[in-house]
């Protein structure tokens, strides 16, 4: 009979696995949050790319954790703008960085930092407008905002006015509408 030299209990070694390269996630919360996502961009009306292109999981939630913390007046601004109506992605970057010239990526990323805020609050809807009116996308906030980053590549900025009128429409919500109401009534109240 041979003796057996190893101990009772056998435990493998620790293994430490080195990543190279950052997650999405790491360079969203490392970087200028938004502008480091790189991928394909699908053409106009391809509801199938929407949804395919789902973000990876644990990130969806990183696209909307920031420290993020909105102006209150421009909030106002942008919800009263789109009361009753319905505004393009276009117009919605140019109301939230305001007619001062910004460089491409930070009015991006100012202007997704809302939307992001907005749609997760529930302040607004997003969509697409056909001939027969607004249709909302079966998503949710996290969802949206990554196909939204994903369309309105990094470096475009708002030099794609007509791109940015093809990617999304948004719509307020009716807690969009009592909240656009009730801060233009208390910005009102102040004037006189």
């Amino acid at each position: 009979m041979q003796e057996n030299n190893r101990p009772d209990s056998y435990s493998p070694a620790p293994v430490t696995l080195e990543r190279t390269e950052p997650t999405t996630a790491e360079r969203i919360r490392t970087t200028m949050r938004f502008d480091e996502i790189v991928t394909p961009v699908y053409r106009r009306g391809d509801l199938g790319s929407r949804a395919s292109t789902r973000p990876l999981a644990g990130e969806s939630r990183e696209l909307l954790e920031t420290d993020f913390i909105p102006d209150r007046k421009l909030l106002a601004k942008v919800l009263a703008s789109n009361f009753g109506d319905y505004m393009s992605l276009a117009l919605f970057s140019h109301l939230v960085s305001g007619p001062a010239p910004v460089s491409a990526p930070r009015h991006r990323t100012k202007a997704l930092d809302y939307l992001g805020h907005m749609l997760s609050e529930g302040y607004l809807t997003i969509g697409d407008v056909h001939e027969n009116g607004f249709v909302p996308w079966d998503c949710g906030a996290a969802e949206a905002l990554s196909w939204v980053c994903i369309q309105w590549g990094p470096g475009q900025g708002a030099r794609t006015r007509d791109n940015l009128r093809e990617i999304a429409w948004l719509g307020n919500t009716p807690h969009g509408n009592d909240l656009a109401t009730s801060l233009n009534r208390r910005r009102n109240r102040r004037l006189f």
